[in-house]
């Protein structure tokens, strides 16, 4: 007979009774010691202790910071607010060009033309032809001095004057004339919109109402006439309508597509991504870096991360005990 036989001959057989208090006896020493863990987890919690080093910009690593994960690191608020209105400003301002302005222009001047011609249908001059020609003048919105009303109440003169006027209202205005001050805080180029194209400028090459009136002034067609000279000249600021009028809902439009196109971030990292060696010198990014990551960490920390950490250190402490 063997030792192992002669000690079963010898080991009384368990009865059920005997094993339900064995298992009542080890359950209730599981128990206990699970409740232990648990107290012994609750005194000295695990420390949710940073698992990469901050290193500030400058210092040397003294060891491999990888990255554990994929994340990007985000731009700083006011450099972001930053960038996005240095690329705004960039936007080109739209103007459109506005044919219509040419055809009311026109439309005025030959108001005022047949109304003084109806007011003085002869060459000859009265005071109540002066008068009558002042008030034609005024129902049109021309303002006249009495030797100005005089000097158009004469038809060839009068006939003249217009034609001039016209002439340059059809080359200016069609070209493209922006209104007094329109261009004042612009530099660079501007966007020119005619019906379906859209044409890229310099806004030096822009025509302003100044230079409307400097260029048509050199087709006077009675220089030598004081008079003339300043009928000429009321004449075309009168009947000026601004043809390029900037389109301001067009040109935000374009300054928030700029703004939104600057991206949030600063860094990509990539999983198993080498953020900083040892022995480096530690530089602003890598700096951004290591500080993303930590506070990656940290959010991760009080999720899964951190039950998991929980559950492990409880089992460590069952295990010991």
């Amino acid at each position: 007979m063997t030792l192992w036989q002669q000690l079963e001959r010898l080991s009384p057989t368990p009865t059920a009774g005997d094993r339900g208090a064995m298992a009542r006896f080890h359950g209730l020493r599981v128990l206990v010691a699970l409740a232990l863990a648990v107290l012994t987890y609750v005194l000295f919690p695990s420390a949710p202790a940073v698992e990469v080093p901050l290193y500030e910009v400058g210092a040397v690593a003294t060891e491999n910071v990888i990255a554990p994960f994929a994340y990007t690191v985000k731009k700083p608020t006011d450099q972001l607010e930053r960038e996005r209105e240095e690329l705004a400003r960039t936007a080109e301002p739209v103007f459109d060009y506005r044919p219509a302005a040419l055809d009311s222009a026109q439309r005025a001047l030959a108001a005022l033309d047949q109304a003084i011609a109806r007011a003085a249908p002869t060459s000859r001059t009265s005071p109540e032809i002066v008068a009558a020609v002042q008030q034609a003048a005024a129902g049109v919105g021309v303002e006249l001095r009495s030797e100005e009303a005089a000097y158009l109440a004469a038809p060839r003169r009068r006939e003249a004057m217009t034609r001039a006027v016209g002439r340059e209202l059809q080359r200016r205005l069609q070209a493209g004339v922006a209104a007094r001050g329109a261009l004042d805080s612009l530099q660079g180029e501007i966007l020119v919109r005619r019906a379906a194209s859209d044409t890229t400028v310099p806004v030096a090459g822009i025509l302003t109402f100044a230079d409307y009136l400097a260029r048509a002034r050199a087709s006077n067609p009675d220089p030598q006439s004081e008079i003339a000279d300043a009928v000429y000249t009321k004449l075309l600021g009168a009947f000026f309508r601004p043809t390029l009028v900037e389109n301001s809902a067009a040109t935000a439009a374009a300054r928030e597509t700029l703004r939104r196109s600057v991206d949030e971030n600063l860094h990509e990292v990539q999983a198993r991504e080498k953020i900083i060696g040892a022995n480096e010198v530690v530089g602003r990014a890598e700096h951004e870096k290591l500080r993303a990551l930590q506070q990656q960490l940290q959010r991760r920390g009080s999720g899964g991360v951190l039950v998991g950490r929980v559950v492990g250190s409880v089992l460590f402490n069952f295990m010991l005990i």
